[in-house]
């Protein structure tokens, strides 16, 4: 009931807040992106509205300029330049009345091909200049289509301001005699864009309309001064505009010496290679947004301190439910934290257990190295006695080396190191430890079939997941009972469909304990999932047994029912090979070249002097140092050093890569070879460095020594490098 009342309150909590919070602003929000939304919407379509118009009226304008250039090119048909200056007062009348009624037309001027003006509509008899430097003259001339509109300028006769609308005089072959230039008044169009600014009242203040050329180039605009600024700032992004759509459109200007971000629609002019472009400040279009949000605001307020009152209950029950959740959290915690205490424990009574084993079986170990060597001190001359002790004595050393790697196996510290195996040399070899882990309760039966075909496997992955199963098994067995281990090859692959094809060796862990249902046994190799009680597993063993057998290619599998005990296979692969015999020395390590150096760094003076010894027995010559920096100051010394042969952790300021390293940059073509207890912290495929894990024979060292020395050699480094190494002294040798 406590239960379903402190939900409820929890439902309750949840819709107070989200309903007091985030209701109120969402509303308002997205009433705000709306109305910003619209309000630059009817921005740009007022703007758009405005160009529209004053394009429409221009392209008039322009059509009948072209109409009047028509004109005045057939009045002067079939002139040259001394017939049209004879006729000057003529001529001069004549253009005087064409234009007279066209407000937009300031004057025209008849300009022969040297720049000389031979008749003017606003001025008799013409001043004699000299126009052929002017931008409307030398525009026209060399437009391709005959046609051209200057830039804004003031008259040198007339004093007015004026742009140019010019097209070539031409005469009935075609030949081109000059210019005919139309003065075009652009105060005729900043009436006309002021009248349309007007049809806004109180909208005035930075909103222009101008007229450009494609270029950019200004016009005419109104206000002067404002479209003089904003064409200025925006003239880059004008272009860029009309360049991805060059009929109409708008774009966007920073405020960069115009007096602010503006918003500005152009439209294109006919089809003459000008522009109109209508400009708002963009914050105009945000100060009628700031308007109407302040409404929206105003009108929700009263809604949002309702919901304010929502939200101050909820925080009331906030605070007495947080209250309540403290108390039950610092409870969890402290039971959390004696649940951690209990597994701890268990931890360490399991980690004692195993390392009472492992004691129990390096004292063994020990016992027999030293009494064995007591011996030999005793007896040195007796060659019979020497072979058999130094066997025993080499038989011990491989068992403490494959006690050492199954713990490293056990504890995850190594990853999958696939060799043939015998399962039942290997069952029978790991058998005490099994049966110290089953404890006085379960009796570890082997029954190991005569012909077993060998297995390609990693020894210690296995010993662990038989370690595992047999734990298992005794954890069913709380009465006591008899865990059986068997092994059968067979060459029915057709029985195991998810094994490797081909023939298999099965291993059955078997157990008479309380066994498992249906529901159970599918879920049993989940990663963490267990039936024992808090603290008595992790729900691990099984998903690593499963883990391994997979990764070997093979078969998992679980027969069990209630009371019947359970019986768990691996089924794996077997291979044509033989498991490895024991390798010698002189069987497989081959000699050392003539005057191949091998530098040894081990900071065991016992282990650095077996080294040494083997190493010379094989052949080489030897260097030997305790650490980094006596094998540094060898490698600073000698002139041909073939071989780093390294510990990885060492006593000092390096280790051996770092040591690797340092002894390539002094010899470039020294090969290196690193040692360790553990795992190579490096992968093998890509690494510049050979690995040589510990602990190792006199045969492992000697092969891998001729492998490593045997790889292919860098070049030889070219002439200016400051020290060649070996492979520059072999290459003097060689020449």
């Amino acid at each position: 009931m406590q239960k379903r009342s402190w939900r409820s309150a929890q439902r309750l909590l949840r819709t107070l807040f989200f309903v007091s919070l985030f209701f109120p602003i969402f509303i308002v929000g997205l009433t705000l992106w709306v109305d910003h939304g619209a309000e630059w919407r009817e921005a740009r379509d007022e703007l758009d509205s405005q160009a529209r118009i004053a394009g429409d009226n221009a392209a008039r304008a322009f059509r009948q300029q072209a109409l009047v250039a028509d004109r005045v090119n057939l009045l002067l048909a079939g002139m040259d330049a001394a017939q049209v200056k004879s006729e000057e007062l003529a001529i001069h009348q004549s253009l005087l009345a064409l234009i007279a009624p066209i407000p937009d037309i300031d004057g025209i001027v008849i300009i022969d091909a040297a720049g000389e003006p031979l008749v003017a509509a606003n001025a008799y008899p013409v001043p004699k200049l000299d126009l052929a430097d002017r931008p409307y003259f030398k525009g026209t001339m060399a437009a391709d289509s005959g046609r051209f509109v200057s830039g804004l300028e003031t008259g040198t006769v007339i004093k007015r301001r004026f742009f140019g609308y010019g097209r070539r005089w031409t005469d009935r072959a075609g030949a081109v005699r000059g210019v005919i230039e139309i003065l075009v008044s652009p105060r005729y169009f900043e009436d006309l864009y002021d009248a349309l600014l007007t049809e806004q009242p109180g909208k005035r203040d930075g909103r222009n309309i101008a007229l450009l050329r494609m270029d950019g180039t200004l016009l005419t605009g109104t206000p002067a001064e404002a479209a003089a600024r904003a064409a200025a700032a925006g003239i880059s992004g004008f272009r860029a505009a009309i360049a991805d759509a060059p009929d109409s459109g708008d774009y966007r200007q920073d405020g960069a010496g115009s007096g602010g971000a503006a918003l500005t629609v152009y439209r294109r002019v006919a089809t003459l290679p000008l522009y109109i472009a209508a400009s708002l400040p963009e914050a105009v279009i945000v100060a009628d947004w700031r308007e109407k949000a302040t409404i929206h605001l105003l009108i929700t307020l009263p809604v949002t301190l309702l919901f304010s009152l929502l939200l101050g209950i909820a925080l009331q029950r906030v605070q007495r439910e947080d209250a309540a959740r403290a108390t039950l959290d610092a409870e969890m915690e402290r039971r959390a934290a004696a649940e951690n205490t209990l597994l701890r424990s268990q931890r360490l009574e399991a980690v004692g257990q195993v390392t009472g084993g492992v004691a129990h079986d390096f004292n063994n170990l020990l016992t027999i190295i030293m009494g064995c060597a007591e011996l030999l001190e005793r007896r040195p001359s007796n060659s019979d006695n020497v072979c058999r002790l130094a066997r025993n004595i080499r038989g011990a050393a491989e068992r403490g080396a494959d006690i050492t790697a199954s713990l490293l196996a056990f504890s995850r510290r190594q990853p999958m190191r696939a060799e043939v195996v015998d399962v039942n040399r290997a069952l029978l070899d790991f058998v005490p430890l099994l049966r110290r882990a089953a404890r006085e309760s379960a009796v570890v039966l082997l029954d190991l079939a005569p012909q077993v075909l060998p297995v390609t496997l990693d020894p210690g992955q296995f010993e662990a997941a038989i370690l595992n199963l047999v734990g298992n098994a005794r954890d069913a067995l709380p009465q006591g009972g008899r865990i059986c281990i068997s092994t059968r090859s067979t060459t029915d692959a057709s029985a195991y469909p998810e094994a490797a094809q081909g023939p298999v060796t099965v291993v059955t862990v078997t157990d008479d304990g309380t066994g498992m249902d249906a529901a159970t046994a599918a879920r049993a190799v989940e990663p963490f999932f267990t039936t024992k009680e808090i603290g008595r597993g992790t729900g691990l063993g099984l998903s690593q047994v499963y883990g391994f057998v997979k990764q070997s290619e093979g078969e998992f599998r679980i027969e069990t029912a209630p009371g019947r005990g359970t019986s768990v296979l691996m089924v794996l692969p077997c291979c044509a090979a033989k498991p490895a015999a024991p390798r010698t020395l002189t069987d497989e390590a081959g000699g050392g070249a003539a005057g191949e150096v091998v530098l040894v760094v081990e900071d065991e003076a016992i282990v650095r002097a077996t080294v040494v010894e083997v190493l010379l027995n094989c052949g080489y010559r030897t260097l030997d140092a305790p650490h980094a920096e006596g094998a540094l100051a060898l490698l600073q010394r000698e002139k041909r050093v073939d071989l780093l042969f390294s510990d990885l952790v060492m006593p000092g300021s390096m280790n051996g890569l770092e040591l690797a390293e340092a002894a390539r940059q002094l010899h470039p073509c020294i090969r290196i070879l690193v040692t360790s207890g553990y795992d190579a912290p490096f992968d093998g495929s890509g690494s510049p460095h050979a690995f040589l894990r510990k602990p190792y024979d006199p045969a492992t060292l000697a092969v891998r020594v001729r492998q490593v020395l045997d790889l292919p050699r860098a070049p030889v480094p070219g002439p200016g490098t400051a020290r060649t190494g070996i492979c520059a002294a072999e290459a003097s040798e060689e020449a």
